[in-house]
């Protein structure tokens, strides 16, 4: 009992003052302070079928059939919101977050504390017109593959970033579905492998109506022997005129056994659309690194500093908060 008391505290220090916070353990709600604004429901979940004709993947069906439950978490009013993961002993876990419209909603997603083999299904839905800024921390310590959807209605902003700096193999997929007109998807997405094992990260981003736009930057370190793997797929489909999609890939590679690999591909089934992507993968400057160590810097920190720089752009605005600070503290790259 002493144990688990100390990860409820070691979860809570990531909340910030004022802040609202949901926290799970092993699948179970077990404290909140979100009141009214924000029902957890179990069993009731939302039939997505509703919005997008699509079959799930071998995963997804895994974990609708072994999962014990799944938890409806309805955001009914604007709110800062953090939800942290406390996971040990469940192996499946099945969560569903619904946005009411014309909300603004702040929210953070964090895997800090899930320390057993696990498998997690997240989906989330925006109803129209609707800001949400959505940020999610994986630091998973044993093997885990998870699945996150967004679906979004008309006339949302949604701005994605990820980062992950995990000790196990990781094979993190997250689909995007932009199911009708006039959506904005940003997505920054910041992967640290030294865990000398493979991870692969994949975005999926699917125009499915005109006038969407998304925005994809991706960002990789390897090192330790380690692999990672970046493959995103952009797909406008039929009818989306009017379309941009934009994706970009960057690695830096810091020993001579580590690798990156980035596959970005592009499925445009309409002409009158803008589409784009890139990717460059190499070691880190050595130009940047003489300079810092000219200026006293011993190698490690002048390679520390640039790996923080280098990821700077996840922690805009970002890394006065508690979580901001525990993930700067705590990246081990070194």
């Amino acid at each position: 009992m002493k144990q688990y008391l100390q990860v409820i505290d070691s979860a809570k220090s990531l909340i910030d003052e004022g802040e609202r916070y949901i926290i799970f353990n092993d699948g179970k709600a077990i404290d909140t302070n979100t009141g009214e604004d924000v029902e957890i429901t179990v069993n009731e979940a939302i039939d997505f079928r509703d919005y997008l004709h699509k079959t799930n993947s071998k995963l997804e069906n895994e974990i609708e059939k072994n999962s014990r439950f799944k938890t409806l978490i309805s955001i009914k009013k604007d709110i800062k919101l953090k939800i942290i993961h406390i996971c040990d002993d469940e192996k499946y876990l099945n969560y569903q977050i619904d946005v009411a419209k014309r909300l603004n909603v702040n929210l953070s997603v964090v895997y800090s504390h899930v320390v057993n083999d696990a498998k997690i299904k997240l989906e989330l839905l925006v109803h129209h017109k609707s800001i949400v800024n959505y940020r999610e921390y994986q630091a998973f310590k044993e093997n885990v593959d998870i699945v996150t959807s967004f679906y979004m209605l008309r006339y949302n902003q949604f701005s994605y970033k990820s980062f992950s700096e995990c000790e196990s193999s990781v094979n993190n997929n997250v689909n995007v579905y932009l199911l009708q007109e006039q959506i904005d998807f940003d997505a920054l997405n910041v992967v640290i492998n030294d865990s000398g094992k493979e991870q692969t990260s994949s975005i999926n981003i699917y125009h499915l109506a005109n006038d969407t736009k998304s925005n994809l930057n991706s960002y990789g370190i390897a090192n330790k022997n380690s692999v990672l793997r970046f493959k995103n797929i952009g797909n406008i489909s039929k009818g989306s005129i009017h379309s941009d999609l934009k994706q970009k890939a960057k690695g830096i590679i810091l020993d001579q056994y580590s690798q990156i690999e980035a596959d970005p591909v592009l499925i445009i089934d309409e002409n009158d659309v803008m589409a784009g992507h890139g990717a460059s993968i190499g070691a880190m400057n050595p130009d940047d690194l003489y300079y810092l160590m000219s200026r006293g810097l011993p190698r490690t920190e002048a390679e520390k500093l640039m790996i923080k720089a280098y990821i700077l752009p996840f922690f805009n605005d970002y890394e006065e908060s508690n979580l901001g600070k525990f993930i700067l503290d705590n990246i081990k790259i070194d």
